[in-house]
Parts: structure tokens; C-alpha cells; sequence
């Protein structure tokens, strides 16, 4: 099993929204400024997904979106971590993006990235 370095200060780590895009809706860009500051303030660099700003609305009716966007910071070198934005049980409905895409499998056995359990998430560790 390869197993993914340690963060270091300059290290790019990947923020995606597996579940919601609350985190992309104007009631919440309080927590998102909080969040990108604590990152920040550990020397990291915040790469927020294309997707994961979206919203609400969109992300629901698009789960295929939140998968690509996991796919794409896995494939990403560039990229030494990832975290959610926000956790939750509609996770599993990027199931049928990725279980079945070999790129991705693939990419997470051949470039694991520390990628913390925050609660409500725990479908996606059926993913990795």
C-alpha cells in the first residue's frame, strides 16, 4: 500500500463538496472565509474544485459534477490533500461516477492524498 505524505506549509490541498453546495451559497461564505483563513494560517494553499462553489440547487441536480471534481484533485499532482467542504449521506449518489471508472480507481491507488473523515461523510470512504 503507498501511502500519502505528510502536509507541509505550501502544500495545495484540494477543497471539494461531496454532498452539498452549501458551502457555495451566500448564507454560508462567513464559514468559507473561516476555513480558507485556518488553511491559510497553516501555510496550506486552498484549491477549491470547480464544482464545489456551485450551490445548492446545482450540485443536487448534478452529482456527477461533485464526482468529477473528486476525480480531477486525485488526478491532480499538483494537489497533496483533500477535504470536504461540508459532509453529509447524499455522498453516495457519486457512487455510480466512480466506482466503475478505472482512471480513478487507478488514480487513487497509484496517488493516494490524505483525505480526513469529517462526520456525515462516512459513504465516501466507500469510495477510497
Amino acid at each position: 500500500m503507498i501511502k500519502p505524505n505528510y502536509l507541509k506549509p505550501g502544500d495545495r490541498i484540494a477543497v471539494v463538496s461531496l454532498s452539498s453546495g452549501k458551502m457555495g451559497e451566500e448564507y454560508c461564505s462567513h464559514s468559507l472565509e473561516i476555513g480558507r483563513k485556518r488553511m491559510e494560517g497553516f501555510g496550506l494553499i486552498p484549491v477549491f474544485m470547480p464544482n464545489s462553489l456551485k450551490g445548492e440547487d446545482y450540485l443536487d441536480k448534478h452529482p456527477q459534477k461533485r464526482a468529477e471534481d473528486l476525480k480531477q484533485a486525485f488526478l491532480d499532482d499538483s494537489i497533496q490533500g483533500i477535504i470536504t467542504a461540508i459532509g453529509g449521506d447524499d455522498t453516495f449518489r457519486l457512487l455510480p461516477y466512480l466506482m466503475e471508472d478505472t482512471e480513478f480507481i487507478q488514480a487513487v491507488q497509484n496517488s493516494p492524498k490524505l483525505f480526513p473523515w469529517i462526520s456525515g461523510d462516512p459513504p465516501k470512504w466507500g469510495l477510497v
